[in-house]
């Protein structure tokens, strides 16, 4: 059974374009009104999420960070790591589940009404697209991840080759990805590629069975597809 030890949620919605109210966004007092409302601990550039769309409308985003949700769902306080609102995306990315991130990125509606005085109740969407990021320790060794010819060209071969005449190697697996593309028949919009990862927490030993993964998938996806691997290797 894998044992979560970090969870993370991006969750981004794309509009169709305009429908965003990105003016009042850029109003002071409509920022101010945010860091309030989530105390936010930061207002800048855009890092971290780098989702984008094709086509999109000219502005810079703007992007709020380090700030917190009290979540009715889980009835805790959700920190949020980031939030960026584009010409005609929100991105949002929370420490906690899929359903916490969505039921922020709610609230922020929630908030683009009050900010355009009810003239806009609904603000449509185009798509929706989730990634989830974990470091979970697996009942998996990293040996576990390859066949055995692999194993024994890594141990036959590989690491003989890597010895020096006053020290010894310790070779150690450090990435393991897989890309994941999608096509659409329309050109509206498109998605870009995004990463299926699992490969060894930085800084941990290997014997520690502790990972990194990420995935393209709501947060009860990710760790279904985890406990699959879990029982696809016993």
């Amino acid at each position: 059974m894998a044992e979560v030890l970090q969870l993370f949620s991006i969750v981004r919605h794309l509009y169709q374009p305009d429908a965003l109210p990105i003016a009042q966004l850029q109003l002071d007092s409509s920022q101010q009104r945010l860091k309030e409302r989530y105390k936010f601990a930061a207002v800048g550039g855009l890092a971290g999420i780098t989702i984008s769309v094709t086509g999109a409308a000219p502005g810079m985003p703007l992007v709020l960070s380090g700030g917190e949700f009290s979540s009715k769902g889980s009835n805790s306080q959700i920190p949020i790591q980031q939030v960026a609102f584009l010409p005609n995306a929100i991105d949002v990315q929370v420490a906690g589940d899929t359903n916490s991130a969505e039921e922020f990125h709610q609230d922020l509606v929630r908030f683009l009404r009050e900010i355009s005085d009810g003239k806009k109740e609904n603000y449509p969407e185009y798509a929706k697209s989730v990634q989830t990021l974990a470091i979970v320790k697996l009942n998996v060794s990293v040996g576990d991840l390859f066949s055995d010819k692999l194993n024994r060209y890594m141990t036959g071969a590989a690491h003989p080759a890597f010895e020096l005449p006053d020290a010894e190697p310790h070779v150690q697996l450090a990435h393991l990805q897989w890309i994941v593309s999608y096509t659409r028949n329309a050109t509206d919009y498109t998605y870009e590629p995004k990463l299926f990862t699992l490969e060894p927490r930085m800084g941990t030993r290997s014997e520690d069975k502790i990972y990194y993964t990420q995935s393209p998938t709501d947060s009860a996806t990710h760790l279904r597809l985890l406990q699959q691997l879990e029982q696809a290797l016993i």
